[in-house]
């Protein structure tokens, strides 16, 4: 072998060989091996400079400083899984081509240098904060990026799972932009009178009244808010409320106390708005609570010409049972609605 790689590169060669080794353990194997087949000291095969392979990015020290580094940029956010990312230059996959070639392996043998430091960063950096590797949903995203030497990182969103009653009416349930100035505030550069500046037709929703708690709660960045269909701005949400999930952007504390959430909240809503049965949720909750059954039920008074007794009421009943009934457009709403 002409040029000499350091240890773990060349130890990544033989890296689906044999078990319980480390790639490092593997390349002072191949060392040895070689020294004895050529009856030479094992110092005449040990290269002084950096290793031409990875470039000295996966020696010890350059491990632990990876991982140090992501700790560091992580350091204000509580989490409990991580993944590790290589985001590799084109040349070193290069490298790694001409250092099998040099020895006459395929060009996929081993394992690559991406794969290499992932594992290896990874363990480091869930040595120093403590928290397990994830691969389908991590709490955070560490990525190397070896061409410009730095690390990269992604705070993945934080879900809360709930219901809401909305006990007031004329509450939309979401941010409801001012139709006059599309939100913006302004017309024509004078403050909008239709929202008097604000952007919203109205003051306030069942979103701005809950997603502020939770963003601050959990010391996010911004906060979503997800409802199960809605209700008419104008009508009420009562009984076994309304399913919802707040997500929070870029969350610097995870594990909150939903029982004071759901205090904090009613404190801020005034008793407008109400949630209940809170608890942390993942991404998947979104999914759920935007696939659920956003059928209504209605309680209705009705008033008859005439009596009817009860047998009539009854017969009348079973008749309507199961069947289609077109609603009319409610009196409720009917000046900002066309009647059909």
């Amino acid at each position: 072998m002409g040029r000499q790689p350091r240890l773990l590169c060349l130890g990544r060669l033989v890296a689906d060989r044999s078990f319980g080794l480390t790639n490092r353990e593997r390349g002072r194997g191949l060392r040895v091996a070689l020294a004895l087949a050529d009856d030479v000291p094992v110092a005449d095969l040990t290269p002084e400079e950096p290793c031409w392979v990875c470039e000295g990015h996966s020696t010890e020290a350059r491990v632990r400083e990876w991982a140090e580094r992501a700790a560091y940029h992580l350091e204000e956010y509580a989490f409990d899984s991580f993944q590790v990312g290589t985001r590799v230059p084109a040349f070193f996959a290069e490298n790694d081509r001409l250092l099998r070639e040099d020895v006459g392996l395929d060009p996929d043998a081993g394992e690559p240098l991406k794969s290499e430091l992932n594992r290896e960063v990874g363990k480091r950096f869930g040595a120093e904060t403590g928290a397990e590797a994830d691969f389908e949903r991590p709490d955070v995203q560490v990525t190397l990026n070896l061409g410009e030497d730095a690390v990269e990182t992604r705070v993945d969103s934080a879900f809360v799972y709930g219901r809401y009653r909305k006990l007031e009416r004329d509450i939309p349930q979401t941010k409801w932009p001012c139709n006059d100035c599309s939100g913006t505030g302004l017309v024509r550069g004078e403050v909008c009178a239709g929202c008097g500046g604000s952007g919203y037709r109205y003051d306030e929703s069942v979103e701005q009244l809950t997603a502020p708690v939770v963003r601050e709660a959990m010391d996010g960045e911004s906060a979503t808010f997800h409802g199960a269909g809605r209700e008419d701005v104008d009508a009420r949400m009562l009984e076994g409320g309304r399913p919802f999930v707040i997500e929070v952007d870029e969350p610097r504390v995870r594990n909150v106390d939903t029982d004071a959430l759901e205090a904090d909240v009613a404190a801020f809503a005034d008793g407008k708005v109400e949630v209940f049965d809170l608890h942390l949720a993942t991404h998947d909750a979104v999914e759920r609570v935007k696939e659920l059954d956003a059928s209504k039920t209605y309680r209705m008074e009705i008033a008859f010409d005439e009596p009817v007794d009860a047998e009539g009421f009854r017969t009348a009943l079973d008749e309507l049972r199961g069947a289609t009934v077109e609603q009319r457009t409610p009196q409720r709403v009917d000046h900002r609605r066309a009647d059909t």
